[in-house]
């Protein structure tokens, strides 16, 4: 009694504690906030920092608004650990954050491995470098490589680690030392159930072998090589028991043990076919492990090779099975005999009924065509498969022309040796459908008028079942666009009984509309948020539209400043709004190329080429290179501005310098570049260059003989202006669009 009594008592205590902590704010919610100050660092600005508390000097905050500010910041990826502390100033209060940034993955040290190299154990640990250092993620990939040393034979590994964080606490390096152990080795390999083979002779075929670890990757491998090999002797039914190891830790050795049930050998033989060869019909066989070669299995792989049989145009093929099997059942042989018959081709195809649809408009929905059409699609062969989807096809056009009732039928008429057959396409058209009124219920946010001339299918129209669910589409995508992403669309359609008008209804619930909140950018440890946000299509306030964010991710990813990007909306507190969280994984941004080669005129040549692609973080970019062989030398620097003035236009510097060998003298040519970019459309772009070369001739032969052009100095300037556009859907690998 007295022990429960201390413990109610206890309880009772931290239950008002928590209580009073819960309702006495840490600042007073009635005096505004009239000074914020952060204590930390990171790339991010002031402004971008105000942005994301989300809290004003002024304002008077309540506890839920703080919490929201601590979500954020975290939600940024910048901040392993934030703090806050109010204190009361002049008036009101002060809220000072303290912020601890997080950690880029620096390098990783590893030291003790033997049988592993650095480049195996680098990819199966997390974070990368350059990535957020996570512990838990850390841990979590050090037991995935303890476990690879495992499957290696060495499962006594462990590894040891400790960190070194700069003095700035931004960057880590990890450093592992890995105790690989004593190595699991390989006593014995067994192989029981094995009559078909010997064993000595499937044992010499392993990876893993007596003497050597016990790799358990490439033990799989063995089996599935030993599988392979039953199969193709015949053995179709062979299955293997999972391997049985018997480890001794004492001593550091296996015992492997392998049960192999061969099952019977059986014998494929097809008769009668000339057509398709014994391998064609072998691939349509079922048998296997699981299923066995029961009756089902057989029919249903006859099956499977008359398909292959009517898709050559073999009609009226059979095949027919027959199984033998010997007194000890170690052996099996089943026969398919097959006749295949004549290869039908079509000596005519005949469309008959069709009034209101031309018969050209028919035929270029059919792919089955007589022998000695044009078509460059058949060669004339009757299968039957194809032919029925040309009938769905034909009605499916008779459905987008307004013949909601038509009806489309075949009739086969073969020649007595069964090689000609003649088709007839029977057409019952039916009454054509007319659009007789296009009624808009439930649109209240956006203007009927504008919701109408999204509309292709009018009154008046001949009803279009393709063209109805575009409009849906359009509809859906303007409620979209505008921030409405859970409008609902329905269609109510009403024939007369006569099937030649259609009333269309459109019910639509348009739901609530959404706006982008904050914008949180994550990701960007180098790139300064101003070059992610000039790009981005949505501020906000804007109407949260997913159209926008992937328009934008393009937009993003044309930067070539990141191997991935995400973007993705987040309910916020605030009713029809939600913050938009975008996050970027940056690529290095500084790169080194090296280059040697041998050419039978330039002898031996080679390049050194240094680029930056983010200077500063605003993706300004520069670029130095240096090539030279006996013949020539080349050098050349560049820089590009993204922004000029911080306006769409930008613009490129170049400076190159070549001095090139030639039979009676050498050349030195100096050239200046400025280049300016402007796109002035969605997708086109204006362009003006101006060039200054400067040309001189040196080390003249004193035979040569030069024209008055040739001696002393050549200046060439030149300005180039060009329109460019582009509709490429696809940069890399365009299959539309012209440049």
């Amino acid at each position: 009694m007295i022990r429960l009594a201390v413990a109610l008592a206890c309880y009772g205590v931290l239950m008002l504690l928590c209580h009073g902590s819960a309702a006495e704010p840490p600042f007073d919610a009635a005096k505004p906030v009239v000074e914020i100050e952060w204590r930390g660092q990171a790339n991010l600005g002031q402004e971008e920092f105000l942005s994301l508390i989300g809290i004003q000097v002024g304002e008077t905050v309540q506890r839920e608004a703080i919490r929201r500010s601590i979500d954020r910041l975290y939600l940024k990826g910048f901040f392993s650990q934030i703090r806050i502390e109010s204190a009361p100033v002049r008036g009101g209060f002060k809220l000072t954050y303290y912020t601890t940034p997080v950690a880029l993955v620096h390098r990783y040290h590893i030291s003790g491995n033997r049988a592993v190299s650095d480049k195996a154990i680098l990819e199966r640990l997390r974070p990368q470098v350059e990535e957020r250092f996570s512990e838990h993620r850390f841990k979590v990939s050090l037991e995935a490589l303890e476990q690879f040393y495992g499957e290696r034979g060495l499962p006594q590994a462990r590894v040891r680690w400790y960190t070194q964080f700069s003095e700035d606490l931004t960057r880590v390096t990890i450093v592992l030392h890995i105790e690989e152990g004593p190595a699991l080795v390989v006593e014995d390999i067994r192989l029981e159930g094995v009559t078909a083979f010997a064993v000595a002779e499937l044992l010499e075929q392993f990876r893993v072998k007596p003497g050597q670890p016990l790799n358990t990757e490439h033990l799989s491998g063995d089996l599935e090589r030993l599988q392979g090999r039953y199969r193709r002797a015949g053995y179709l039914t062979i299955r293997l028991e999972e391997p049985r190891i018997e480890r001794d830790l004492e001593r550091q050795r296996a015992r492997v043990t392998i049960t192999v049930a061969e099952g019977p050998k059986i014998t494929l033989t097809f008769v009668g076919n000339r057509k398709l060869s014994n391998q064609v019909l072998a691939e349509a066989v079922l048998i296997d492990a699981f299923s066995g070669y029961s009756e089902d299995v057989l029919v249903d792989s006859a099956g499977d090779m008359l398909e292959r049989y009517r898709e050559q145009g073999y009609h009226f093929a059979t095949i027919r099975h027959h199984v033998e099997v010997s007194a000890d059942g170690r052996a099996v042989t089943i026969r398919f005999d097959t006749d295949e018959g004549p290869q039908v081709r079509a000596a005519s195809l005949r469309i008959i009924g069709n009034r209101e649809l031309s018969e050209a408009d028919i035929r270029a929905q059919l792919l089955t065509q007589p022998r000695g059409s044009l078509s460059l699609f058949s060669k004339g062969l009757f299968i039957e498969k194809q032919l029925e989807r040309d009938l769905e096809a034909v009605q499916f056009l008779y459905r987008r022309r307004g013949f909601l009732k038509a009806e489309v039928q075949r009739d086969l008429t073969f020649r007595d040796d069964g090689s000609l057959v003649a088709i007839h396409l029977l057409i019952d058209e039916g009454p054509r459908t007319y659009v007789e009124a296009i009624t808009l219920k439930g649109a209240e946010m956006i203007p009927e008028s504008e919701l109408r001339s999204q509309l292709t299918l009018q009154a008046g129209d001949p009803f279009d079942e393709g063209r109805l669910q575009e409009d849906v589409d359009r509809l859906a995508a303007l409620y979209e666009r505008r921030g409405y992403r859970e409008a609902r669309l329905t269609v109510e359609r009403r024939l007369t009984d006569d099937a030649r008008l259609i009333h269309l209804t459109y019910h639509i619930d348009e739901g609530q509309r959404t706006v982008v909140g904050q914008i949180i950018v994550q990701g960007n440890f180098r790139t300064q948020v101003e070059v992610i946000a000039r790009e981005l299509l949505f501020r906000s306030g804007d109407p949260l539209s997913l159209t926008q964010l992937l328009a934008s991710r393009r937009k993003l990813s044309r930067l070539s400043l990141f191997s991935r990007i995400s973007m993705d909306p987040r309910f916020a507190d605030v009713a029809g709004e939600e913050d938009v969280l975008v996050q970027v994984v940056e690529r290095k941004s500084m790169a080194l190329n090296l280059g040697a080669g041998y050419g039978s005129e330039d002898k031996l040549r080679g390049f050194v080429e240094f680029s930056h692609h983010n200077i500063n973080g605003m993706h300004r970019q520069f670029r130095a290179r240096a090539q030279a062989s006996f013949r020539e030398q080349i050098y050349l620097v560049n820089f590009r501005e993204p922004r000029l003035f911080s306006t769409l236009v930008s613009s490129t510097v170049g400076l190159s310098r070549a001095e090139e060998r030639r039979q009676s003298f050498d050349v030195r040519r100096t050239s200046a570049q400025l280049g300016f970019e402007y796109p002035f459309a969605d997708r086109s772009r204006a362009f003006l260059t101006y060039s200054f070369d400067l040309e001189r001739l040196f080390a003249v032969d004193q035979d040569a003989i030069l024209s008055e052009v040739d001696r002393g100095r050549l200046n060439v300037a030149s300005i180039l202006a060009t329109l460019q556009r582009d509709t490429r859907d696809n940069i890399v690998d365009a299959r539309s669009g012209s440049l």
